[in-house]
């Protein structure tokens, strides 16, 4: 039999007929009604209701399926089951569950190879079960998620409602990060007619470049933040980013705490400080809902020391706290703007502290020491006579292995 079947036009045509009304006309034949009668009402051919009072169990016509319309139905229903419970199967699944059935059921099917249906058998039965089935992309949602019922989310905006109470809308933050990643792998599977997003619970993991976006209660928008995956954070990564994008890194690329901070300090707690009344944040992914009835972003008290440090290539700024973040050489505006207003502010605090506050100013440096470093050519250069042979130097080349070594000291010693 041709994959896509067309009807010879000259054949003779068969009205179909549907089950129901079959079975409508055999129950009023049954009731005293004669077969012509009962064939004139429902409009059933002679014949065909003849053969069917005759027997039972009547074939279809043209080909038979392999199982019979009690177990597609049964198939059917397992399949939607599958599909609710956040576990759909896909067309390959379909072939092997139907071999599963029939060996169980001890019934062996002359066209399948060792029971196994081919694959024209999964499209055909997608084609016979249209009403109930449907094939979709699917997406896959972790096993956390999956696990989040309808009691919690009630739970979860009881409690926010309470907490957002006298807040204003623009002091309301709503942020979520997102992971811009090569995709694990998604497949066609089989779901519920009308489901339009189907899910799979996959656990999966890669490393990717995540961003954060954040917004107000009032439809401001703040600005990005990116983690990329990488040891460092080259300056040439920050080029055509929106403007107020901020950057950091991570060996995962994924958020961790050094990074969340750095957003609530870098972006969060700018756009908050000029504003009235208490803040809100609330984290779309965890559900929690922070509350900030103060912000403050001043240098730390007197009491605390304030760290700087320069570099040839870079410029590390570290807080009290010893949260860091890196600044590329070449500096935008913006960041020089940063700069000047953190210079001023030292100095501020010169003149009303005096040389208490540079006593507490730690400056450090680092640098990169070979295991061995060989000799340059210049200062292996030696005296010697005209004509006489030079030297007889090996080989050496700089060795891989190296340590970091950092320097910290104060206006009065090093340590």
């Amino acid at each position: 039999m041709p994959r896509v079947y067309k009807r010879d036009p000259n054949a003779k045509w068969y009205s179909p007929v549907s089950r129901d009304i079959i079975d409508k006309a055999k129950e009023a034949v049954h009731k005293g009604l004669s077969i012509r009668s009962a064939s004139k009402q429902f409009a059933i051919p002679y014949t065909v209701l003849q053969r069917h009072l005759k027997n039972a169990n009547v074939k279809n016509r043209g080909g038979q399926t392999a199982l019979s319309e009690d177990e597609e139905a049964l198939l059917v229903e397992k399949l939607v089951l599958c599909a609710e419970w956040d576990y759909p199967i896909d067309s390959f699944d379909l072939r092997l569950l139907v071999k599963g059935f029939l060996d169980r059921r001890g019934k062996v099917v002359k066209k399948f190879n060792n029971n196994l249906p081919e694959r024209d058998f999964a499209e055909l039965f997608l084609k016979r079960c249209k009403d109930q089935l449907s094939v979709r992309m699917c997406q896959n949602i972790k096993r956390s998620r999956a696990g989040v019922t309808t009691s919690a989310v009630n739970e979860y905006f009881d409690n926010l409602e309470n907490t957002l109470a006298g807040v204003p809308p623009e002091n309301i933050i709503n942020f979520d990060e997102t992971n811009l990643q090569d995709d694990p792998g998604k497949k066609k599977v089989m779901s519920k007619r009308g489901v339009k997003y189907p899910e799979c619970v996959m656990n999966h993991s890669k490393s990717s470049t995540s961003v954060m976006f954040a917004a107000s209660g009032s439809g401001v928008l703040l600005p990005c933040f990116v983690v990329y995956r990488s040891n460092h954070l080259y300056a040439s990564w920050t080029e055509g980013a929106p403007r107020g994008t901020r950057f950091n890194r991570t060996k995962s690329g994924w958020f961790d705490s050094c990074c969340f901070d750095d957003w609530i300090r870098t972006i969060v707690i700018p756009y908050l400080k000029p504003l009235e009344g208490s803040d809100d944040i609330n984290d779309d992914d965890s559900g929690v809902s922070r509350s900030e009835p103060e912000v403050d972003v001043d240098t730390p008290d007197s009491g605390e020391d304030e760290i700087a440090s320069d570099s040839n290539e870079e410029c590390a700024i570290v807080n009290c706290n010893g949260q860091m973040w890196w600044v590329p050489r070449l500096l935008s505006q913006e960041q020089t703007n940063s700069r000047q207003e953190v210079s001023q502010r030292h100095l501020s605090r010169y003149e009303e502290e005096g040389d208490d506050f540079l006593n507490r100013i730690v400056t450090s440096d680092e640098t990169w020491v070979h295991h061995y470093t060989p000799e340059s050519k210049r200062s292996s250069m030696l005296w010697r006579k005209r004509g006489a042979a030079g030297p007889v130097k090996a080989k050496t080349r700089l060795l891989l292995e190296r340590s970091l070594l950092l320097f910290f000291g104060t206006l009065k010693e090093f340590f």
